[in-house]
């Protein structure tokens, strides 16, 4: 696919899933308390306009559609440029053990390279390449899109190949006057983490997951707003 081609898929699964995060009904609040004000719903997976059609679908059940909410003690831009700063992303992160920028195709528009940790035996690490676009919408700054194949990273034996439908990560200034600096974190996940294992024991797993990142991310903006 050409460069164009990469960009329409990007942009339109960035705003499938900026648009599903946006939704006010459907959610089952997961009663796991985050501390901070952090909310993480659920709701079934919509995949959109992405097909995987890779043959590497996950195990029995269905995977689910993630919305975290988190109140950030840092100023937006200090949070988008945390996140961002991909190639570091695993030294916070410890859900994962690699990030990596596979290629910066324009400034709004990525290709990125991913491995969770995983638990061995039980939980194979996964791996996944995640084409980004990145935009503004409204005051928010907005980073989102979904996997996809390339040849330069095949799939490898002692890996599962996960697929992120249409998947965003959101940050909204709150107002000025707000003292101490403050944004809002959103971060709408849609992962098929492939495998034979069951969905339901991935989707009980989740929320632990889920809330190991929120923490390592306020920590890290709350740093880097302090080093501002």
């Amino acid at each position: 696919m050409d460069k164009e081609g990469l960009r329409q898929m990007a942009e339109q699964a960035r705003e499938e899933a900026w648009q599903l995060s946006k939704l006010e009904e459907g959610w089952t609040k997961v009663g796991k308390e985050f501390g901070g004000g952090a909310v993480l719903e659920w709701r079934e997976g919509v995949p959109g306009s992405i097909s995987r059609g890779d043959g590497m679908e996950g195990g029995k059940g269905d995977w689910r559609c993630w919305r975290l909410q988190a109140p950030m003690e840092a100023e937006a831009d200090v949070v988008e440029k945390v996140i961002m700063d991909i190639d570091r992303m695993h030294v916070w992160n410890p859900a994962l053990t690699k990030t990596q920028m596979v290629e910066q195709l324009e400034e709004d528009l990525m290709v990125t390279y991913q491995v969770t940790a995983g638990q061995r035996p039980v939980v194979v690490p996964r791996d996944f390449l995640f084409l980004t676009s990145v935009a503004r919408s409204g005051p928010s700054w907005v980073a989102g899109g979904c996997s996809i194949n390339l040849p330069t990273h095949p799939v490898t034996a002692n890996m599962v190949r996960a697929w992120q439908y249409p998947t965003c990560m959101g940050v909204t200034p709150s107002h000025p006057s707000t003292s101490p600096p403050s944004s809002h974190f959103t971060w709408l996940l849609q992962c098929d983490f492939g495998g034979l294992l069951p969905h339901a024991i991935l989707n009980a797993a989740m929320p632990y997951a889920i809330g190991l990142f929120v923490g390592s991310l306020r920590k890290e903006t709350k740093k880097a707003q302090k080093e501002k």
